[in-house]
């Protein structure tokens, strides 16, 4: 396996019944994740660890890009977090 990493990204169908919406969705929490992913692969570059990720979007209304990108980042840092433990 040449990356640390998969990573999947859903948004619910029925939250949001338009494709164009979900795509949007799913499309700003994969950019924001391929901004912060470094961090999490150098976490992980000491255990020679290897994770399955879902990115779940759950809010019932749509986001902008910077809550999005702010909550991705929460989350990668909190698994770094329990990785280390």
């Amino acid at each position: 396996m040449d990356y640390p990493v998969q990573a999947m990204f859903v948004a619910p169908k029925r939250s949001f019944k338009k494709s164009p919406d979900r795509n949007t969705l799913k499309r700003r929490m994969r950019e924001s994740y391929r901004l912060k992913k470094e961090d999490l692969y150098a976490c992980l570059q000491p255990s020679q660890n290897h994770l399955v990720l879902a990115f779940l979007y759950t809010s019932k209304k749509e986001e902008p890009f910077e809550v999005v990108s702010q909550s991705v980042e929460q989350l990668l840092k909190k698994l770094c977090l329990k990785l280390k433990d």
